[in-house]
C-alpha cells in the first residue's frame, strides 16, 4: 500500500461481493448471463482513455480494455452495456449495483477498499506539476495558484 502513496493507479473495481476470479459468485455470473450483458461503468470525458466521439460512440483505452475483459471471459455471448460515470459516482454505482464493474482512474485507498475490491493495477499514472515559473521549494508550491478542471 505504501508504495502506490502519491500515484493515481488505473484500477478496475468491483463489488466485495463480487469481484472477479474466485471471488465473484456463481450468482451474479448467471445473472450476467441471463441477462445477456454486462454493465460496465466508464469515463466519458476523458480524452484517449473514455471518451465520446464525433460519431456519438465511445472510444479510448478503457473502452477497448472492456471489451477485451469480456471477450476472453465470455467470447461474444454478452454485450456490453457501458454506463458513463461521473468521478463522484463510480464507487456507488458498483455498491448499488448499477453496474456490474467500473474501469476507472481511482486511487486505492483503505476506505475504498472496504467497499470494493480491487483488480491489481493494468496502468500506472504520475501526477506531476507543470508551469511557467519553476516551484523550488515547498514554500513556492503552498502559495502557487494550482488549478484541477473535470470535463
Amino acid at each position: 500500500m505504501s508504495k502506490a502513496k502519491g500515484y493515481w493507479t488505473l484500477l478496475i473495481c468491483f463489488l466485495l461481493e463480487g469481484g472477479f476470479g474466485q471471488s465473484l459468485q456463481a450468482g451474479d455470473i448467471q445473472e450476467i448471463q441471463n441477462r445477456g450483458s454486462i454493465r460496465i461503468g466508464v469515463k466519458n470525458n476523458l480524452p484517449l482513455m473514455g471518451f465520446l466521439a464525433q460519431d456519438g460512440t465511445l472510444k479510448g483505452y478503457e473502452i477497448d480494455l472492456s471489451k477485451k475483459l469480456v471477450q476472453t471471459i465470455w467470447g461474444d455471448r454478452l454485450k456490453i452495456e457501458f454506463v458513463p460515470l461521473k468521478n463522484r459516482d463510480r464507487l456507488s454505482a458498483v455498491v448499488n449495483e448499477e453496474v456490474d464493474l467500473a474501469i476507472a482512474n481511482l486511487r486505492r485507498t483503505d476506505s475504498r477498499s472496504r467497499i470494493v475490491r480491487f483488480s491489481q493495477p493494468y496502468l500506472n499514472s504520475y501526477t506531476t506539476f507543470i508551469g511557467q515559473n519553476p516551484l523550488q521549494s515547498n514554500q513556492n508550491v503552498c502559495s502557487a495558484k494550482i488549478g484541477n478542471e473535470e470535463r
